[in-house]
């Protein structure tokens, strides 16, 4: 799980068992609204980003997503975990875009192992997954990327919905580190998380 702990003008998250509730925020008055409310911590995603600028979400650059976050980390004093999606292309790209939302002010990012370029049948309920192998490259190239401790990854899975129990299991096993936070994208138990049995 994350929390939130002051840093300067943002809030980093860093690992705890505590929960962090974060609601969506497309840009800076959404995030600020969230802030008022008494969230200490706000999520930006691509899907809200594709909505706020009215573009599919799959045309959206790493460029555009940086500098979003970076209006919500200027004006808000809360933390922002940022949905970096399949960080833009390979693990080349992947270091690009930590790199920029580093400088964007992201307390933390989630990516996840979905072909580049992404594809929209994901939101009929079919997943376009790249193999293990390149997943976990694009972790190392997201925590390599990275010039401190934030932003923290997430890392997210998805085959849950299609190829199963087992399958989704040894995914997680295979791409969480010490320093990576996994999520899965359809309610999994928690016995199946590496370490939480």
């Amino acid at each position: 799980m994350l929390s939130n702990q002051a840093s300067g003008r943002n809030k980093m998250v860093c690992l705890t068992h505590d929960l962090v509730v974060a609601p969506p925020a497309p840009d800076a008055l959404s995030a600020a609204l969230a802030r008022r409310a008494g969230f200490g911590a706000v999520y930006h995603g691509g899907g809200g980003l594709r909505y706020a600028r009215a573009v599919s979400e799959a045309l959206l650059t790493a460029t555009e997503l940086a500098g979003a976050t970076r209006a919500i980390t200027e004006r808000v004093d809360g933390a922002a975990v940022v949905d970096a999606g399949i960080g833009f292309g390979d693990a080349v790209h992947m270091a690009r875009t930590v790199r920029l939302l580093e400088q964007a002010g992201a307390a933390a990012m989630a990516i996840e192992g979905q072909v580049s370029p992404k594809r929209a049948h994901r939101h009929k309920g079919a997943e376009h997954l790249v193999p293990t192998e390149e997943m976990v490259g694009r972790i190392r190239a997201a925590l390599v990327a990275r010039k401190g401790a934030t932003p923290v990854v997430i890392v997210r899975c998805n085959p849950l919905s299609h190829e199963g129990i087992a399958r989704t299991r040894d995914r997680i096993a295979a791409v969480t580190t010490g320093s990576t936070v996994p999520l899965a994208a359809t309610p999994l138990p928690l016995a199946l998380v590496p370490g939480r049995a």
